[in-house]
C-alpha cells in the first residue's frame, strides 16, 4: 500500500478497509495508477460513511473498466495487422506458393506477412509494392479493424453499459457531496459565528485586561505619588524639627529676657497700681475735704443771700421814700 492510499484511507471504517485496498486489475495493468485513481476519487467526493466508501470503490472499478475496454480496442486492431497485410499481399501477389517450409505449402503472401514483422529489408520491399496500389498503413489498419469488427462491437456495448453505471455512481456521489457541502457550509457558518463570538469575548477580555493594567498602573502611580508626598512631608517635618531645635536654642536667651521684662513689667504694674491706689486715696481725701468745706460754707452763703435780700428791700424802701 502506497503512502497516498494509506493517507486517503485514514478516515475509512476499518471493517471495509481491506476491500478498499483490493486491486481489481489484470496482468500488465499499472497498480500504482489504479491506487492513484482511488485517491483522486476519495479526495474529490470525501466519503464519510461505509456506504459512501463502497460507492467510491465501485466508481473506481467502473472507470478502470472503461479505460481497460478502450485499451482493448487498439490491442485487438493491432492483433489483426498480420491478417490485414496477408489479405493485401494476397490481392497483389495471388496465391502463389513458395517452398519456404519443409512441406513446401507456404504462399508468397503468407511469407510476406511474416517478413513484415521479422525482416526489415523485406518489409521495405513489401511497402514499396503496396504503395504501387496506393496501400498505406491506414489501409492496413482499416482491414485489421474490419477483421475484428465483431469483438469490437461487443466491446462497444460493454463500454456503453460501463459508462451508464459510471454516470449513475458519479451522480449519486455528487448528490452526496452536495449534501455534505451544504452541511459543511452550515457547519462553517456555525463555526464562524462561534469564532466571532470567541473573538469578541477575547477582545472584551483583552480590553478588560488592558483596563485592569491601566488601573493597576494608575494605582501604582498614585501610591508612588503618595509615597513621594509622605517622604517630602517627612523631610519637611525633619527640616522643621531641625529649624525648631535651632530656633529653640536661639530663643532661650530671648525667653530669659522676656521673662525679665515680664517681671519688670509686673513690678512696674504693681508700682503703678500702688501709685494709682495712692492717687485714688488722695483724690478721695480731697473730695472729702471739699465736701466738708462745702458743708461749712453753705450757711455763710445762705446768710449772705439773706443779707443781700435785706439790702435790696432796704434800697427799695429808700426809693419809695424818695419818691
Amino acid at each position: 500500500m502506497s503512502k497516498k492510499l494509506a493517507q486517503a484511507l485514514k478516515n475509512c471504517p476499518p471493517y471495509i478497509r481491506p476491500h478498499m485496498t483490493k486491486r481489481n486489475i489484470i496482468s500488465g495493468e499499472d497498480a500504482e495508477m489504479y491506487d492513484e485513481l482511488f485517491v483522486d476519487l476519495a479526495e474529490s467526493f470525501r466519503p464519510k460513511s461505509g456506504l459512501q466508501w463502497l460507492d467510491v470503490k465501485k466508481l473506481q472499478d467502473e472507470i478502470w473498466q472503461g479505460l481497460r475496454l478502450s485499451s482493448f480496442k487498439s490491442r485487438i486492431i493491432d492483433s489483426a495487422q498480420k491478417d490485414a497485410i496477408f489479405t493485401l499481399l494476397l490481392s497483389t501477389m495471388g496465391d502463389r506458393v513458395r517452398d519456404f517450409t519443409p512441406g513446401g505449402n507456404c504462399t508468397v503472401a503468407e511469407q510476406g506477412a511474416v517478413d513484415w514483422f521479422t525482416n526489415p529489408a523485406a518489409k521495405k520491399q513489401l511497402q514499396k509494392l503496396l504503395r504501387k496500389f496506393n496501400y498505406s498503413q491506414e489501409t492496413i489498419n482499416a482491414h485489421a479493424f474490419l477483421a475484428r469488427i465483431e469483438p469490437l462491437t461487443v466491446i462497444d456495448k460493454m463500454q456503453t453499459h460501463c459508462d451508464a453505471r459510471q454516470f449513475a455512481s458519479r451522480r449519486l456521489l455528487e448528490e452526496q457531496r452536495g449534501t455534505l457541502e451544504l452541511e459543511d457550509e452550515a457547519t462553517d457558518k456555525v463555526v464562524a459565528r462561534l469564532e466571532k463570538k470567541d473573538t469578541a469575548a477575547q477582545d472584551e477580555e483583552d480590553v478588560a485586561t488592558d483596563l485592569e493594567g491601566e488601573d493597576e498602573a494608575i494605582r501604582a502611580e498614585s501610591q508612588a505619588d503618595e509615597a513621594q508626598v509622605v517622604e517630602h512631608e517627612e523631610e519637611d517635618a525633619d527640616e522643621g524639627d531641625e529649624v525648631a531645635d535651632g530656633a529653640n536654642g536661639e530663643a532661650a536667651p530671648e525667653e530669659d529676657n522676656e521673662d525679665q521684662v515680664a517681671e519688670e513689667d509686673e513690678g512696674g504694674a504693681e508700682d503703678g497700681a500702688a501709685d494709682e491706689d495712692d492717687a485714688t486715696e488722695k483724690i478721695g481725701e480731697h473730695e472729702e475735704q471739699d465736701a466738708d468745706e462745702h458743708v461749712t460754707t453753705q450757711p455763710d452763703l445762705d446768710n449772705e443771700e439773706d443779707d443781700s435780700a435785706k439790702e435790696g428791700d432796704d434800697a427799695e424802701e429808700d426809693e419809695e421814700e424818695v419818691t
